[in-house]
């Protein structure tokens, strides 16, 4: 293998480390993904420096979109016509590059460096094009996909009673044999797996979403849960280019396979769904939307799914997209012909993404209406291990910025380390940026969380929870120590844009500053508040940012008034959370005392309880009532928060 790979390195045009790790067969993916490093960790990238790149080497290119397209070099500059198996896509915004011709795809780096490689090997009688030794990405089935689909049977070949079981099963009543085996699903009778077949642009079977219902341990009610076959993260390619229709520049795009086919079904309109719902739009997936004039994101009529259609219009080109507006009336295609509700008057619905400013009222109304009529979804993400927390500040909420403070050596990255995973468990896309603990050691505490047990202790079960923990939309910025501010949001706004962050966490602000004895530091500190708020607001993400305090008395307890330069940092957040440690004082007195929360107000404490085997604070059961008069741990009342309602 080494032999072959050493005959292949020299002539490989685009994605080395693709190309390597699809000869070797290894494996990429672990529990630690960390960001592209542009440029040596200054991630500069922008279309205007891609453009002046392709034209030093004589590339031409026109601009999409999304992607600029090219050529790919490998077949020369001499044509005139391009055609889209020979095109080349790349990422205006990321630098992200896919090559049709090749097959292969990577990052910018890997494509800059390949193109100056190419241009020595053409000053030397042109030997890339004449290399026979070069290898791409194979277009074909995998064998396990296609060993899956031969043992399962074709919808169309079910009996009419099982097939009509396996609709109430799993709750596409609406749906005919004639939709389902237009996208070649399958049925696993043995197992009781339901098998969606993802393909690619030229009708190639990439892989399988294998939907299989499943019983809580509780036995109180059941559930779908979704694998993918061969085992893939991420997943990039999108459902429903079975019927392709070459001819039209207008799609839909759903959050569900069934979605695409209730589309199908009653309008015969194309439609593609996201590989995960309406979390991710995976940015590998845009080189196959840049014919599409017109794209009409369709996730129904909740706050997540508006929430998610904002973010995605800013990726697709807002100018091309269609979008429903909060109203209430919008349910997704599926659901909308279970309720005999005609799919072409709800598509008339919608309204265009683009406006160059909002001026009245009138087009916020529905808007404003959604707050009102789904508050609980408005309040944002709940924790699961943290119901004190949602009684507070109600949930967790994209635009926001909250401050974390906490003496050290409290469990301040302890603590927010657990706080990001519940929210991330929950499809709450995270980016981490640890300036103080390397990303190793702090993937070794976020495993222990996940598993929630000592996996010193338990080795052989390390494989089984690291690939759960993989699963996880989780990220992490390669920075640690002194990093200028600039740079951190660039590479916070290249995550938003690539992986749909959003919740980015940084730890701690005083050590990506570092000392600059040239600097005032205090001014230094309220110049990247600031940045940190607008990115915030302006990228629709919410940013927990911890704050060392300033140097306390032992016995005194930290207030806003504490936090390392508190004016800037207390009026930016919207919220303020501090985690108090009285332990050498009283008995069950560390808690999480909440001093700011500008959604409804509501303040108060959470007692908390450090849990060695899982590295994790959980909530006692019976936690001490506080009170702005009582001491912690001075009375018995039993009770979980208070608030600042309880208190009056």
């Amino acid at each position: 293998m080494a032999k072959r790979l050493a005959l292949i390195l020299p002539n490989i045009f685009c994605g080395n480390a693709f190309l390597i790790r699809q000869l070797s067969r290894t494996p990429t993916c672990s529990c630690i993904r960390h960001l592209a490093d542009l440029k040596g960790g200054k991630p500069t990238l922008n279309e205007s420096y891609i453009q002046q790149v392709l034209t030093s080497h004589y590339m031409k290119f026109e601009s999409g979109f999304t992607c600029l397209k090219t050529i790919c070099p490998k077949l020369g500059k001499s044509k005139t016509k391009i055609i889209d198996s020979e095109m080349l896509y790349i990422n205006k915004t990321t630098g992200h590059f896919v090559c049709n011709s090749c097959g292969a795809r990577g990052e910018w780096p890997e494509l800059e460096e390949n193109l100056k490689t190419l241009s020595h090997q053409k000053q030397r009688k042109n030997c890339f094009r004449d290399a026979s030794t070069v290898e791409y990405v194979i277009k074909v089935e995998p064998e396990s996909v296609r060993d899956i689909l031969k043992n399962a049977v074709p919808v169309k070949d079910l009996p009419h009673e099982e097939f009509a079981a396996i609709q109430e099963k799993f709750g596409f009543q609406e749906l005919t044999v004639a939709t389902l085996s237009t996208y070649n699903v399958h049925y696993d009778q043995s197992a009781g797996h339901l098998l969606l077949p993802y393909v690619s642009v030229d009708k190639i079977v990439t892989g399988i979403k294998r939907l299989t219902v499943v019983t809580s341990e509780e036995g109180s009610h059941s559930f779908i849960r979704e694998t993918f076959v061969p085992p893939r993260n991420p997943v990039t390619e999108l459902f429903g280019w079975q019927v392709d229709d070459k001819d039209t520049d207008e799609v839909i795009i759903t959050k569900s396979e069934f979605d695409v086919m209730a589309v199908y079904q009653k309008t015969k309109l194309m439609a593609l769904s996201l590989p995960k719902g309406s979390s991710v739009l995976p940015v590998e997936s845009l080189p196959s939307l840049e014919r599409f004039a017109k794209i009409t994101l369709w996730f129904g009529n909740d706050v997540k799914a508006w929430e998610s259609s904002k973010q995605f219009v800013k990726k697709l080109n807002e100018q091309r997209c269609f979008v429903f507006w909060q109203n209430g009336e919008t349910p997704v295609p599926l659901q909308a012909i279970q309720e005999k509700i005609s799919l072409i008057k709800v598509l008339k619905k919608s309204k265009p993404a683009y406006y160059k400013s909002i001026v009245s009222f009138t087009q916020m109304r529905n808007e404003v209406f959604a707050e009102f009529t789904h508050f609980q979804q408005a309040a944002g993400v709940k924790w699961k291990n943290y119901p004190t927390l949602n009684k507070l500040l109600k949930g967790h909420r994209r635009g926001e910025l909250t401050i974390f403070t906490g003496p050290t050596g409290s469990g301040k990255t302890t603590f927010i380390s657990d706080y990001s995973i519940d929210l991330c468990m929950q499809g709450v896309n995270t980016l981490w940026g640890s300036f103080e603990i390397k990303n190793s050691r702090l993937n070794k505490i976020m495993l222990q969380q996940f598993a929630k047990k000592d996996l010193t202790n338990h080795m052989d079960e390390f494989d089984f929870y690291a690939d759960k923990f993989a699963e996880l939309p989780l990220y992490f910025m390669t920075f640690f120590g002194q990093e200028n501010h600039d740079t951190v949001l660039e590479t916070m706004k290249h995550a938003v844009y690539a992986y749909d962050i959003a919740h980015v966490v940084v730890d701690n602000l005083q050590f990506m500053l570092g000392i600059d004895r040239k600097a005032d530091r205090f001014h230094q500190q309220d110049l990247t508040l600031a940045a940190f708020r607008r990115f915030a607001t302006s990228m629709n993400c919410h940013v927990t940012l911890v704050i060392h305090p300033r140097k306390e008395e032992d016995n005194e307890e930290l207030t806003q008034a504490s936090i390392f330069g508190s004016a800037k940092a207390t009026q930016e957040a919207d919220n303020v959370l501090i985690l108090q440690d009285k332990r050498l004082i009283a008995k069950n007195t560390k808690y999480i005392q909440v001093t700011k929360n500008r959604f409804d107000g509501d303040l108060g404490v959470m007692f908390l309880k450090f849990d060695k085997e899982s590295r994790s604070f959980i909530v006692p059961e019976k936690s001490k009532r506080v009170s702005k008069q009582q001491t912690p741990g001075s009375e018995d009342t039993e009770g979980q928060a208070v608030t600042k309602e309880e208190e009056s």
